[in-house]
């Protein structure tokens, strides 16, 4: 027997490398542990908002945690196919990758003098327990009800960066356990050798098959092929990922424990697919009678200017139901529509703020018309509503706060069993933009399931002045979050700390605008009767120019054809905020790519500032980012 020394260590029994597929567990845990405190943190501060923000007093943290925020709230400029996530995780899963391929990589020896008599390479062994460890995580940040996103308050979406991280690593892991299996035994028997090892058993051809599964998934998962086709990307993902799920359970013993992080896989799986069978049916009014019901209307807007020949008609579609669900704002559901896209659950913003009582609250969602169910939901109600169309150049002027031409019936009426569209709608001109543009809104029923509600956004009544940034239906996600922060002050709730509230939204056309005529007027009045100071900035910037004879909404636009300088704005809040004494102030937004993609660096840029000392009474800059997709 050989002596372990320096120069010829002996390699750890194969029954005891058991401990890499544990001890990598135990690492993944202590992030989500360190993450969970933070949200805790965050939940205390929203409880007791004075409280929390008294660790901001002290000297060292204002600027300790500017500097982790200027650094991690850094976005990389990409395009439709490729983007880079925030620096934070880039940072994150480069040096976790590091440092497993370092730890793997610096345990001697890789081999065994021979295969025979417990032969197995080790770092074959290790990396193949070391990849099998990734696989309940895989699930964990892929499924929408996942143990993470409960502990740590992190959505499912917002997981999806680690949720492809983590296949990476075990296909990475993966391949270095079938590469230094087959070197070894290519070394020692040669090709034939090699050959004999794949015809004696389903061990090696079943774990090349799941290699070449994870490889699958990996490529299949960019961004060129989901934006190519998403139905399929789904079909395709679900398939590959059970078939690989058979492959592992053939290819791996249980030897060493590895089907435990399988059938924990499975089990989250399982779990997740129950919970949201059942928020289906609570939401749907199973328990109680009557499916869901959703009113959906379209607009199709189509600009005549002659400065814009060429521009696009927008098309959006909004949806309200009531529902006996709860929600937060900022928080999101799945909808299927059974008569329209059955196997198909699209994603959407909810709009509108629960009813304070414990009754059914009404629902509002609002989304652009792209392709898949938004697309189908739009032609369907356009060709089954029995519309007459008509277009004109010129339109009518409707200065009226509510442009919607939609009755606020009971939801009881116009009910169509089976998906069937009600055959009561209604087609009407609105006022989009003066002399340019007309409007067709259509209304109509179909029977819909929710899922959800989903996500978790910080409260923004713990911060002392609150920007708010939406481009186009993005504000869907920031105009709740508002609303609810301006219903709070009126309510005078004494754990609201705001004293200031801007609110930018950028649109394309008026008649989107139009649409939250309602809301528009809400947050007029709120400025008008609450003590704190409210600011509304509207840009349309597919337009022109107002009409002569202003409507309601065309009052509120400060600007057309222009984007607003994000840059610009957030410097003169921060100048305000630092000349009024102000301690802490949050950015909030929702909207196109570049949209984020600005704010994040314009936030990046302060909070180095504050790192810097520069930024006077301010202590505490926090952003938080909505994307429309991942």
């Amino acid at each position: 027997m050989s002596e372990k020394s320096p120069h010829n260590p002996i390699p750890e029994p194969s029954d005891q490398q058991y401990k890499y597929a544990y001890r990598t567990t135990y690492l993944l845990c202590a992030f989500v542990f360190v993450a969970a405190v933070c949200h805790a943190l965050q939940l205390f501060r929203q409880i007791r908002p004075k409280h929390g923000a008294f660790m901001y007093r002290l000297p060292f943290i204002p600027r300790l945690v500017g500097l982790i925020r200027g650094i991690s709230y850094y976005h990389f400029r990409g395009n439709r196919y490729f983007h880079l996530p925030a620096l934070k995780s880039c940072i994150l899963i480069t040096s976790f990758f590091i440092a497993m391929v370092a730890w793997i990589f610096s345990i001697k020896p890789y081999y065994r003098e021979s295969l025979d008599n417990d032969g197995l390479p080790p770092l074959a062994i290790r990396s193949c327990m070391t990849a099998i460890a990734f696989y309940p995580f895989i699930f964990a940040c892929a499924l929408k009800v996942n143990p993470i996103s409960f502990l740590t308050g992190i959505s499912h979406a917002r997981l999806q960066i680690y949720h492809q991280f983590f296949a990476f690593m075990m296909f990475f892991f993966g391949l270095v356990h079938a590469i230094a299996f087959l070197s070894r035994i290519s070394k020692e028997r040669g090709y034939a050798g090699v050959k004999d090892a794949y015809a004696e058993g389903n061990r090696y051809w079943t774990g090349t098959v799941s290699i070449c599964l994870v490889a699958w998934i990996l490529c299949s998962s960019l961004g060129v092929f989901r934006n190519f086709s998403y139905r399929f990307f789904v079909v395709q993902h679900i398939l590959s990922v059970m078939l690989l799920l058979g492959f592992l359970f053939t290819h791996v013993s249980d030897d060493l424990g590895a089907r435990f992080f399988l059938w924990a896989g499975v089990a989250f799986w399982i779990f997740s697919i129950v919970i949201r069978g059942c928020m289906v049916l609570f939401s749907s009014n199973f328990f109680t009678g009557n499916m869901a019901q959703v009113d959906i209307q379209v607009v199709s807007n189509l600009p005549l200017t002659d400065e814009k020949p060429l521009a696009r008609g927008s098309e959006t579609v909004q949806l309200s139901f009531t529902t006996l669900l709860r929600w937060k704002p900022g928080q999101h559901v799945y909808v299927r529509f059974p008569g329209v896209a059955i196997a198909q659950a699209h994603p959407f913003t909810v709009m509108s703020l629960p009813s304070k009582e414990q009754k059914k609250s009404k629902l509002m969602l609002l989304a652009k018309v792209q392709e898949g169910t938004t697309r189908k939901l739009f032609n369907y109600v356009r060709d089954y509503s029995g519309v007459e169309r008509s277009f004109a150049n010129e339109i009518n002027t409707k200065p009226k706060p509510n442009l919607s031409v939609t009755n606020s019936s009971d939801p009881e009426k116009n009910w169509v069993a089976g998906g069937a569209l009600s055959r009561k709608s209604v087609s009407t001109e609105v006022e989009i933009a003066p002399a340019v543009q007309k409007a067709e809104i259509q209304s109509a029923r179909v029977v819909a399931f929710l899922d959800g509600p989903y996500g978790y956004t910080m409260d923004p009544a713990s911060y002392e002045q609150v920007l708010f940034f939406a481009g186009g239906t993005g504000v869907s996600y920031v105009l709740p979050i508002a609303m609810q922060l301006m219903r709070r002050c009126a309510e005078q709730d004494p754990r609201v700390l705001t004293k200031r509230i801007r609110f930018v939204w950028t649109a394309h056309t008026t008649g989107l605008v139009g649409w939250l005529a309602d809301e528009l007027a809400t947050i007029l009045e709120y400025k008008k009767t609450l003590p704190i100071s409210i600011e509304l900035s509207l840009c349309v910037t597919g337009e022109v120019s107002g009409s002569r004879h202003k409507s309601f909404v065309q009052t509120v636009i400060n600007s057309y054809g222009v984007r607003p300088n994000i840059q610009d704005i957030v410097q003169e809040e921060v100048s305000l905020a630092m000349s009024d004494g102000t301690t802490s102030l949050a950015s909030y937004v929702c909207g196109p790519g570049s949209m984020a993609h600005d704010l994040s660096n314009v936030m990046a840029h302060f909070n180095l500032d504050l790192a810097r000392g520069r930024l006077g009474s301010l202590r505490d800059v926090y952003l938080d980012v909505e994307h429309f997709n991942w």
